[in-house]
């Protein structure tokens, strides 16, 4: 059987599940250990079809917004308390797809951030790190600074590495 030039792009596997996630946090420091993640969004693909999305207001018992966040965020403390929800729950439903090998992550600086702050979610959870899926992760931003500088991903090189 011959191969296609470029059947191995994901536009082609129709068949691809998806999932991209973003967490909005108390701040932007990734050191300091009251960043934590208020909300969590995400979203299921197969293809270019949209299965499911999901949008969870993440309940901590103190949650101290700086108000840098609160206003790029548009935080509003009495939607958060009406509407947060159990944050052990919200973080076992984002994992069972997030661990499925058969699921491509997608986002926006996820390597940058989004990775870190889903670890500070389990700490704060009492759970150990586990990176495992980070080499299965497309991120746009990483990709989007790699176009602008024309640096070239080598064939055998992991998309991660590069």
């Amino acid at each position: 059987m011959i191969k296609k030039m470029n059947d191995n792009l994901l536009r082609f596997k129709p068949n691809q599940n998806y999932l991209c996630f973003d967490f909005e946090t108390c701040h932007l420091n990734l050191l300091n250990s009251e960043n934590k993640p208020w909300q969590l969004g995400y979203g299921l693909c197969k293809g270019k079809k949209i299965i499911h999305t999901h949008d969870h207001l993440i309940e901590w018992k103190t949650l101290n917004i700086s108000p840098e966040a609160a206003k790029i965020c548009k935080f509003n403390r009495k939607h958060y308390e009406k509407n947060a929800t159990n944050a052990g729950q919200i973080l076992e439903g984002l994992e069972k797809y997030l661990y499925d090998p058969s699921y491509l992550i997608i986002g926006h600086n996820l390597l940058g951030f989004d990775v870190y702050i889903h670890n500070i979610f389990r700490k704060l959870l009492k759970k150990e790190s586990n990176y495992s899926y980070v080499d299965r992760i497309v991120d746009t931003h990483c990709l989007a600074k790699a176009a602008k500088e024309q640096i070239k991903k080598n064939k055998n090189e992991s998309l991660i590495n590069w």
